[in-house]
């Protein structure tokens, strides 16, 4: 399998399974923390739970309570009356997709960052994930919404 296969992770969520996108690190790493061919923490997940306790945590992976991150990260992300609004650390790129296969995107300008963006859904869209991406192309995804 791929280290990364967001086509997948879409086929399989477009065909009706229920799964949440992760991210891990199954480090081999030889080198030292500080040297730039270490290759320890490239992927992890960002997890909300109410408390650092184990039955929490718990509670919010198997509730997919949680988001995919090589780097970014996503502050919030909300919906309202059909409208979809991301709060994010410094991107590049901020991307909705859907089940449909419709994707927005808001881009910043060369040399710039945003931190949020804003996208209309379509009542046939099914589900909606975000996808964030930085200038050094490190990304974070959210769990698939079902509308």
């Amino acid at each position: 399998m791929l280290p990364y296969d967001e086509a997948v992770f879409e086929a399989l969520l477009r065909s009706g399974k229920k799964l949440f996108c992760f991210a891990s690190d199954d480090n081999h790493n030889k080198d030292p923390f500080d040297s730039q061919y270490c290759d320890s923490f490239g992927g992890w997940c960002v997890i909300n739970a109410d408390a650092l306790e184990y039955d929490k945590v718990m509670t919010a992976l198997e509730n997919g309570d949680f988001y995919a991150s090589t780097g970014c990260e996503i502050f919030s992300i909300t919906e309202d009356n059909g409208i979809v609004k991301v709060e994010t650390s410094p991107a590049k790129k901020i991307t909705l997709l859907t089940k449909t296969r419709r994707v927005g995107s808001v881009i910043a300008a060369e040399g710039e960052t945003i931190t949020s963006a804003e996208f209309k859904l379509n009542e046939t869209d099914g589900y909606f994930r975000i996808r964030v991406e930085d200038a050094c192309g490190k990304k974070a995804w959210s769990q698939a919404y079902d509308l």
